[in-house]
């Protein structure tokens, strides 16, 4: 099973039953680029961080941007950051409830930020350094589908 399908299955309870596919699995590329819109909204990595840090979920974010062992965080600290309208907006595209599209960001995001700052650092200001990153990202995602 690849980190996608991982991640779905934990999200949506072990069956990707009722998702947006016809055969029954949430597209892992539609994945892919709702993490990519996400950090693109936030202002890159850095804002998608502050966010984060803003709603009091500083050390757990930290952990993902460290080296260490990431911190784990729950469907409803997704929405509390993102919102219930943006929640409701990833839902939709993936065609699931919002519940199951909050549990997926929780399982994703962890590791998109992760592979985001792969030193241990935020990346630099620099839009062209954090196109590379999120592409070396994602693309690391999508080669454990």
């Amino acid at each position: 099973m690849g980190l996608l399908d991982g991640i779905l299955s934990a999200a949506l309870g072990g069956s990707h039953t009722g998702a947006a596919q016809a055969n029954g699995a949430v597209n892992a590329d539609s994945l892919l680029q709702i993490a990519s819109e996400l950090l693109q909204q936030h202002g890159g990595v850095a804002g998608l961080v502050n966010s984060f840090n803003q709603a009091g979920l500083g050390q757990v974010v930290s952990s993902w941007v460290s080296t260490g062992h990431n911190q784990s965080i729950s469907p409803s600290q997704v929405t509390q950051v993102l919102g219930s309208g943006q929640i409701g907006q990833i839902a939709s595209q993936l065609g699931l409830n919002a519940g199951q599209a909050s549990g997926i960001l929780a399982q994703l995001l962890p590791q998109v930020v992760d592979h985001m700052t792969p030193d241990g650092q935020l990346p630099a200001a620099d839009h062209s350094s954090q196109g590379d990153l999120l592409n070396a990202a994602l693309g690391m995602l999508r080669s454990k589908l």
